[in-house]
C-alpha cells in the first residue's frame, strides 16, 4: 500500500465506531505526516455497510475520490478484481480508491490476560458457548482455541447470525448473545437476552438488555453470579415463608396459640425475609481474572 492511501484510511476509519477501525486510527496516529495530511482532507459522504465495511466519497486537493475499507466480500460485491490475498491469523482489511485494489492491512487480535480463566469460568453457566464472526476463518480459529471455545463459525453477514440463533432458539434454547457493533444489531434483537457495553455502537445500544459500564466483560460474570445468588436466596425466602405458614397458621386455627404470638412470629419471619434479601450484596462471589 502507497503511503499516499493512508491519510485517506486514517480520515475514514477515524470516523468509524468500530473496534477494527480503532486499531487503524490507533496505529496511525503515531506518523504525524499522515496526521497532518488527514486533516486535509475532506470528507464528503460516509455509508456503512454491515458486515462489509466503509464506502466514503472524499476531496483531496479539489478531487474527489470514491474509497471502499471493508473485507473481501465488499470489493468483490462492487466488482473490484483483488491480488493475492495475504495470509495470516488475522481481520483482513482491504482499500479500494476509485475502483482499484490499493492494498491491506492484516490485524491480529491480542487476546486480554485473563480471557481464557473469564471463558473456563463462564462455561459453568453457559455450556454451549459459541463464536458468531464475520472474519474470516484462521483469524476466528485462532481466537476460539485460544480461548478454548469448540464451536465457532466465520464469514458470517448479520443476517447469517440472526439465522443461527433463530435456529437455536427453534430447538429450544434460550440465547444469551453478546455484541457491540452494528453487524450485530440484527443477532442481539433476535436474542432472548442481548448484552453490549458502553462503547458499543448506538444501534446494538438501543438493542441490548444489559449494558455493561465497564468496557469488559468482566461485568457478565458478576452479573451471573449475582442472578445465581438471587435465586438461591428468592427459594430460600419461599421456604421460610412455607414453614412459618405451615406451622404457625395450624397452632393459631386450633388455638393451640394466641393470636398475637403467631402475630410476632409472622413479623420475625417477614423480617427474616427482608434481612435475607439484603444479605445478597454482601454474598455474591468476587471474581477477578487471572493472568
Amino acid at each position: 500500500m502507497s503511503d499516499d492511501h493512508l491519510p485517506l484510511v486514517y480520515r475514514i476509519e477515524k470516523e468509524v465506531n468500530h473496534p477494527l477501525a480503532k486499531s487503524l486510527v490507533k496505529y496511525l496516529e503515531p506518523f504525524s505526516s499522515v496526521t497532518k495530511r488527514a486533516g486535509s482532507i475532506q470528507l464528503l459522504h460516509l455509508e456503512n455497510i454491515p458486515g462489509r465495511g466503509v464506502k466514503a466519497e472524499l476531496e483531496v486537493d479539489s478531487k474527489s475520490l470514491s474509497v471502499l475499507i471493508g473485507n473481501k466480500s465488499l470489493l468483490e460485491s462492487e466488482q473490484i478484481p483483488m491480488e493475492k490475498m495475504p495470509e495470516g491469523e488475522g481481520s483482513l482489511i482491504l482499500l479500494a480508491v476509485n475502483g482499484n485494489y490499493r492494498g491491506s492491512f492484516l490485524l491480529a487480535d491480542e487476546i486480554r490476560p485473563g480471557a481464557r480463566s473469564f471463558i473456563s469460568l463462564l462455561k459453568h453457566f453457559v455450556p454451549n458457548i459459541s463464536i458468531l464472526s464475520g472474519d474470516r476463518y484462521a483469524a476466528v480459529k485462532f481466537i476460539a482455541e485460544t480461548l478454548g471455545i469448540e464451536k465457532y463459525s466465520s464469514d458470517l453477514s448479520p443476517e447469517d447470525k440472526s439465522n443461527l440463533i433463530s435456529t437455536a432458539q427453534e430447538k429450544g434454547n434460550i440465547v444469551i448473545m453478546v455484541g457491540d457493533g452494528i453487524n450485530d444489531s440484527l443477532s442481539l434483537a433476535q436474542a432472548n437476552v442481548s448484552i453490549s457495553h458502553t462503547e458499543a455502537e448506538d444501534l446494538s445500544l438501543e438493542k441490548s438488555d444489559v449494558v455493561l459500564t465497564s468496557g469488559n466483560l468482566n461485568g457478565l460474570v458478576h452479573s451471573l453470579l449475582s442472578a445465581k445468588k438471587t435465586r438461591e436466596v428468592i427459594l430460600q425466602n419461599i421456604i421460610i415463608s412455607f414453614c412459618y405458614n405451615s406451622i404457625m397458621l395450624p397452632l393459631a386455627m386450633f388455638g393451640l396459640m394466641l393470636p398475637v404470638i403467631c402475630a410476632v412470629f409472622m413479623a420475625c419471619s417477614s423480617l427474616t425475609v427482608l434481612l435475607n434479601s439484603l444479605s445478597i450484596r454482601f454474598r455474591i462471589p468476587q471474581w477477578k481474572p487471572s493472568t
